[in-house]
């Protein structure tokens, strides 16, 4: 900016030239640099020239009176530009104002639409955080399924040995100390399988060397309660011993029958009729009681081992026919939820107690007088042997619901 004319401004007279020189060179720089105006003003505010010429004979601008203190705080040569505001026009825009020398000043305001590019730019970094946390996410979401998947399934794998299933399938495509872990419970299953069989197979060797001199000693009460029958000698304790010796006949099956191995023949068995036969053979015990059995179901079918299931059936009902009141009803119900068929057998009894409930199908446990605790031990171990779940629950009312879950093939589902 040439600073020799600016004198002339103030001069009321003769200065039309100076103007004319002034406001050709804003137009020029207003061409170049996009502002939206320029002008001249003196240390007391006051306006000597302005690029619009439609605002010329105006004295003063708001501008300067709002930003008086920061202006002539500025050293010649110094620059100070004031914050973003919006005009009435609806734009934004930026004051801009330099100190030519002692007397004089520059002023100009520019679109702040120039700090578009800050904008966008700002829009960009903003895009980029948005995307960068975007990737945090699903990485994190990635990176916590592959932690939660394999603790999932070594959970799950982890109950069924609870559950006493030795035979569950350890998790596979698991890797790292996953894998490590996975291989440890496997081998911790195997173990057990084998501590299992071992128990197992010393109670049969009990069973067994019990079993024989037991015969031995029946056969010669036997003999012994004839030479009393012939003598007509009194009977009652040659009697009681008999039968107590039946009854330790019967508790060494029971031993024998649970440790023995168990070879599965599963077939689809038609429950209407299996337990048709079953109200048939406990008839006796039912009527006694004046107890009704009753089934209803939504599918007439299961994939089981028949002898098996006749065995567990057998053993819920027998001891839903002693857990029931006198009159009441003993109701079995089947259904089938995609792939899996339900079986549950419900009696109106006493129900089971909490702390009891997840320990009745350990074996010798049991909260009758003379029960030995094998009946729903071998439930739980026929169940295990046909890849099916049992469990109990007590009823809102009253008794409780034996449950058995039985998943079929898929290629034998109707």
């Amino acid at each position: 900016l040439e600073t020799r004319y600016l004198d002339f401004l103030t001069v009321q007279t003769d200065s039309g030239m100076v103007k004319s020189y002034y406001l050709q060179y804003f137009s020029q720089k207003m061409e170049e640099t996009a502002f939206e105006e320029i002008f001249i003003f003196t240390g007391d505010s006051k306006l000597l020239l302005q690029s619009q010429i439609n605002q010329q004979g105006q004295d003063y601008l708001p501008a300067l009176i709002l930003n008086k203190k920061e202006i002539y705080d500025l050293g010649s040569g110094d620059i100070i530009t004031s914050p973003p505001f919006k005009s009435q026009d609806g734009n934004w825009y930026l004051w801009g104002f330099y100190r030519i020398d002692q007397k004089y000043f520059l002023g100009v305001q520019e679109s702040a639409s120039r700090l578009a590019r800050v904008d966008r730019l700002a829009m960009v970094f903003g895009f980029i955080g948005l995307g960068a946390v975007l990737v945090t996410l699903i990485a994190g979401w990635f990176l916590a399924g592959m932690i939660s998947r394999p603790v999932e399934y070594l959970v799950k794998f982890s109950q069924e040995l609870g559950k006493g299933n030795f035979r569950a399938v350890p998790p596979g495509n698991i890797h790292g100390e996953f894998s490590t872990l996975g291989k440890a419970l496997n081998k911790m299953a195997l173990d057990l399988e084998n501590q299992d069989k071992e128990k197992e197979e010393m109670l049969a060797q009990i069973a067994h060397e019990l079993r024989n001199p037991l015969g031995g000693i029946e056969l010669l009460a036997g003999l012994v309660r004839e030479d009393f029958v012939k003598q007509n000698l009194d009977q009652t304790y040659i009697s009681r011993i008999v039968e107590e010796i039946q009854l330790l006949k019967n508790r060494l099956n029971e031993y024998l029958n649970y440790s023995r191995p168990v070879q599965v023949n599963a077939r689809w068995v038609d429950l209407p009729a299996l337990l048709t036969e079953l109200d048939t053979s406990l008839s006796a015990r039912l009527q006694q009681k004046q107890l009704s059995l009753t089934y209803t179901g939504k599918t007439d079918k299961i994939w089981f081992d028949p002898v098996h299931l006749r065995q567990i059936l057998l053993n819920l009902i027998s001891n839903s026919i002693d857990a029931s009141p006198p009159g009441g009803k003993i109701v079995i119900v089947s259904q089938q939820n995609e792939k899996t068929v339900i079986l549950s057998v419900s009696d109106q009894g006493k129900g089971i107690k909490r702390e009891n409930i997840t320990k009745i199908f350990e074996p010798f446990f049991s909260t009758k007088e003379d029960g030995i605790g094998l009946g729903l031990a071998v439930c739980k171990k026929l169940c295990l042997e046909n890849q099916a779940t049992i469990y109990a629950e007590n009823n809102s009312g009253q008794g409780c619901t034996f449950y058995i879950v039985k998943g079929a093939p898929d290629d034998t589902i109707n």
